[in-house]
Parts: C-alpha cells; sequence; structure tokens
C-alpha cells in the first residue's frame, strides 16, 4: 500500500470562526475581475460550488487555499486553474475514457483483470442493473429467456476511474499528484480501494444499463448517499427520454444489495459520494459542457494524424492537459 500523499493540515476553528473564513473566502472570490484568461467567467461560479458541495474537510480546504490569495487575482485564477485541472477534468476525462462491458469470449491476459471485475460486480448485483433492475441479456437467456422479467446491455461502471495507467505515463510521478488535490478535497478517498492500487476492486463498480453508464460515466447522473445504509438518491442532470424514464425508480431511491454473494463487497459509499459531488460541482460551476467539450478536443488531437500523443506512451499526459485546456492549443 503506498504511503498517503502529505494532506494539508487546515487548523481546527470554532464553527463561528469557520462560519466567519467561509465568508471571507466568497467575498473574496466575488471581488475577482476577469481578465483574458481560459475559462476566467467561471471562476466565480466554480470557486463557490466547490464550498457548496465539498465534504466539510475539503471546504476547509477550499476556503484556505482562497484566502491566502490575498487581493491578488493571478494567484486566485491558479487556484481555480489548479482545482479545475487536478479534480474536475482529470476525474471526468478518467471516467469517460473507460468502461468495462460484458466480458468478452475470449481474452488474453491484459483483459483478464477487467473481465474478473465485470463478473465479481455482475454478479454481486444480480446480472442487473442497480438502477433500472432489468436484467442482463446473456444472463436472461441463460435462464431460458423468462417472460416476466425485463432485460438489457448491462455494463460495469468504474465509479472513479483513477488511477490508470492509460491516464497517466508514470503513475509513481502523475497519478499521485492527482490524487493529492483529489485528498485533499475528498478525505474519505484514503479509505478507499482506488488509493491502495486497485481500481478494479468490486467495491469501485457498480453494474448499470449501458445508457444510464453512458450518462454515469459523463456525471449526467448520480447516486446521492442518504442517511439510511445502502440506500441512495438517483440523481439526474439531463434529459432523459421517456422510454428510459418509465424504467427509473419513481422515488428515484436505488437500495445496493449483493443478492447473497458472499464476499464481495458493496459499491462504495464513499466513492459514489466523490462522484455524486463532483457531479454537482460540474453543474452549478456551468463548467460540465466546457470540460466535455475540452475533453472531446483532447481525444480528437489524439487520434488525429498530428496528435500530441506518441503510441509508445512516453508522452508527459500532464503537461498536454495543462497545454490543452489552459494555453488552448486545441484552439490552434
Amino acid at each position: 500500500m503506498q504511503a498517503a500523499p502529505s494532506a494539508l493540515r487546515v487548523p481546527a476553528d470554532s464553527e463561528s470562526s469557520r462560519k466567519r473564513k467561509i465568508n471571507d473566502a466568497r467575498e473574496r472570490i466575488n471581488r475577482y475581475v476577469p481578465g483574458q484568461q481560459a475559462n476566467d467567467d467561471k471562476l466565480i461560479a466554480c470557486l463557490h460550488a466547490f464550498p457548496d458541495w465539498l465534504p466539510e474537510e475539503g471546504v476547509d480546504f477550499v476556503v484556505h487555499e482562497v484566502v491566502k490569495c490575498g487581493e491578488n487575482d493571478n494567484r486566485l485564477y491558479q487556484c481555480f486553474a489548479d482545482l479545475l485541472r487536478s479534480v474536475l477534468y482529470i476525474v471526468k476525462l478518467a471516467n469517460m475514457r473507460f468502461s468495462v462491458a460484458a466480458s468478452p469470449a475470449e481474452l488474453d491476459e491484459t483483459q483478464y483483470d477487467e473481465s474478473l471485475f465485470y463478473e465479481m460486480c455482475a454478479r454481486r448485483d444480480g446480472y442487473c442493473c442497480v438502477v433500472t433492475k432489468q436484467m442482463d441479456t446473456g444472463h436472461w437467456e441463460s435462464l431460458n429467456r423468462p417472460s416476466d422479467v425485463v432485460f438489457g446491455d448491462l455494463e460495469v461502471a468504474h465509479i472513479i476511474a483513477i488511477p490508470c495507467a492509460s491516464i497517466v505515463d508514470d503513475p509513481s510521478r502523475h497519478a499521485g499528484t492527482v490524487w493529492e488535490s483529489l485528498f485533499r478535497c475528498f478525505p474519505s478517498l484514503r479509505r478507499t480501494c482506488t488509493y491502495e492500487g486497485r481500481p478494479n476492486d468490486p467495491s469501485n463498480g457498480i453494474a448499470l444499463r449501458d445508457s444510464i453508464h453512458k450518462q454515469f460515466r459523463k456525471f449526467g447522473c448520480a447516486l446521492e448517499p442518504t442517511d439510511t445504509p445502502y440506500v441512495y438518491n438517483f440523481r439526474t442532470y439531463k434529459i432523459y427520454s421517456p422510454e428510459q424514464e418509465a424504467f427509473l425508480p419513481p422515488d428515484r431511491k436505488v437500495t445496493m444489495r449483493a443478492d447473497g454473494v458472499q464476499g464481495v463487497p458493496l459499491p462504495s459509499r464513499d466513492l459514489l459520494a466523490c462522484h455524486w459531488r463532483v457531479a454537482e460541482i460540474l453543474k452549478a460551476s456551468g463548467m460540465d459542457e466546457v470540460v466535455e467539450q475540452l475533453i472531446l478536443k483532447w481525444e480528437d488531437m489524439k487520434d488525429s494524424s498530428h496528435g500530441c500523443l506518441r503510441e509508445d506512451g512516453t508522452s508527459d499526459v500532464s503537461e498536454y492537459v495543462k497545454a490543452a485546456f489552459w494555453e488552448r492549443i486545441a484552439e490552434c
């Protein structure tokens, strides 16, 4: 297990002192004057969204970072840029690029781990979407096509897809930096399998219909933890067709069950909470579409004949992301 990244220790304050610091940070954010830097017209809304939706320790970290900028707008912009690049952009990039569909009939060694991940999560979830309860088509056929069971294509989603070797060139160098920023905003992630270097642990997976998974990986829907163990509110941030709406739970409540499978952990509440909070920040900040378009441009550049990524995996992705996102290389 890796050593925990050094987290910023924000001194504990009384409740009144803490509220005062949060108000001071919000007032400072409101004094920002947009200039000519990339996406700085979104800075105020975005920096307000982080304390609105982060857990308490994450709020304290962001407030500390804002306040220490003083009246220097360039420093405040850098704070904004760091949060977007290290939290919103990289998390959404990872989730949009990685998904696990039904396990293939023939596997090579590189596919084995993800195939096992799929099988363990799908079996734990009863080969059904946890939201719609529709059964996987292949499993439905293996049961002789029962007429009273609704079925469809099932996929297994990574809740949080970082760290992944395909996202970073040198996990020991780049992934640690990404995780350090995430841990400061979401301290509970230190308890999860992803921090321990096991992103394909079943606690980081969830069985979803293909249409639900498409939105989940883009943060167009999320599962908000409730005060009741294993019960979540299904939140949607995109318009669903009437056909899709018909299969969603009427009360939008989703209960996680292991269906009698022993030894396979349920989806992590901490990871689902992180996914939900990122979705809320993306929506509230107005950055959701901006980040998605930049990711699509990133993919177009990578796939084009003039792309900046080398096939041998030796490209410095962190510098590429920085350039594409903040220096608008995608528009050159």
